[in-house]
């Protein structure tokens, strides 16, 4: 941070926001309230010649779109928070529209602490307008969705699957006249619709990227086989996860994991014919690991008409069979699979050429009762039987 500009906020601006009830965090200053945490951001706009401006952008991270798409809020610093969700210049939010950039003068700070604390008490007020839910979807269907380019996207999912369909029509129609080149397939609405009534409690599922888990580190612990004998070592002298990536790859392999996870897959008798554990040793350890292979189903048995394929971008398709699809010429993965019902009862799914993992509600709950360190589930549906 600019020398001038960091003795500006702990000087001009931070001891009134303390007394308004916010922290500071480097150049953001954050409040966390039951539905919200409203953050405000001061930086250096990048490609600028003035050594000592900076622009003012507020946020607002919501509670219960975080937990929706699985961001809690509690796993996440200040910055995580100010860009996960709505995020705003202030000049659109207070009545300063002729003050987008400001410029730390030596001799003139005093004045500009009056005019920069005047307009933080603006943004506090219209912090303290958004109440709760209601409000803040009522303010983005009015004055749009902020500069967040993957807002848009979260917002409507949510409206979406909690059954606010004429809102989630609205909001499209609007933010498409606000945004440039923005759309929302018509395929992904229907689909978002099909889910609220057909939720089998399967969840996707995946090593967890938290970051409170991974701590300095840059990936998730990890299991690299060094042999054919299925010997293996730690990427990170940490012996405390469950869940851990597993390299190289070999067909149907998942994850490695740890002992506790085999009791849970043998206490609730899942069955041999979904998975199997293979016994790896750690060098140097006497602990059990295990390689994870969960058997695939065939990528025939998909009910292509109700499945759902993403393409490049933002696109989506549908194909009549699975001849149609090995047809096409571009890219498309299997992003919201259909299965026949008799593939309900299953605990583990893994669908040839899909790249998700799938388990079933009782087996989710299991693991999360258990404290199974490393492992990370989709807090939404994504797969139905029929």
């Amino acid at each position: 941070m600019n020398h001038l500009l960091k003795e500006f906020l702990k000087n001009e601006v931070a001891p009134m926001m303390k007394g308004l009830g916010y922290r500071k965090s480097g150049e953001y200053f954050y409040r966390i309230e039951k539905h919200f945490t409203f953050t405000i951001h001061f930086f250096r706009p990048p490609m600028t010649g003035r050594a000592n401006e900076f622009i003012i952008n507020i946020g607002i991270f919501s509670s219960a779109l975080g937990e929706f798409h699985g961001y809690r809020r509690d796993r996440k610093d200040a910055a995580d928070m100010h860009h996960s969700h709505y995020i705003e210049h202030q000049h659109n939010i207070t009545r300063h529209k002729d003050r987008e950039r400001f410029e730390i003068i030596e001799d003139d700070i005093f004045s500009l602490g009056i005019t920069v604390r005047e307009i933080l008490v603006e943004i506090d007020r219209f912090f303290q307008s958004v109440k709760d839910e209601d409000a803040f979807l009522e303010h983005l269907l009015e004055n749009g969705c902020g500069l967040g380019s993957f807002f848009p996207d979260m917002v409507v999912k949510y409206a979406l699957l909690t059954q606010r369909w004429e809102y989630a029509e609205e909001l499209i129609k609007r933010e498409q006249g606000r945004r440039d080149e923005w759309t929302y397939s018509p395929l992904l609405m229907e689909k978002y619709k099909e889910l609220c009534h057909k939720d089998s409690g399967h969840r996707a599922f995946d090593v967890s990227w938290d970051k409170k888990l991974l701590g300095n580190r840059a990936a998730p612990q990890g299991l690299k086989i060094l042999n054919e004998n299925l010997e293996g070592q730690l990427d990170y002298e940490d012996f405390s996860w469950d869940f851990m990536l597993a390299y190289y790859a070999r067909p149907g392999m998942v994850a490695a994991v740890s002992g506790k996870v085999r009791k849970i897959l043998e206490d609730l008798n899942v069955s041999k014919d979904e998975y199997t554990l293979k016994p790896v040793r750690i060098l140097g350890r006497e602990e059990s690991y295990y390689l994870l292979f969960i058997h695939s189903i065939p990528h025939t048995e998909i009910d292509f008409s109700k499945s759902l394929y993403k393409g490049n971008g933002e696109t989506y398709r549908k194909f009549s069979s699975y001849s149609e699809y090995m047809k096409k010429e571009d890219f498309a993965i299997i992003r919201y699979p259909v299965l026949p019902k008799k593939y309900e009862k299953r605990d583990l799914i893994c669908i040839q050429n899909c790249v998700e993992y799938y388990m079933s509600a009782r087996l989710v709950k299991a693991f999360q009762e258990s404290g199974v360190k490393g492992i990370e589930f989709s807090p939404t549906s994504s797969l139905m039987f029929i």
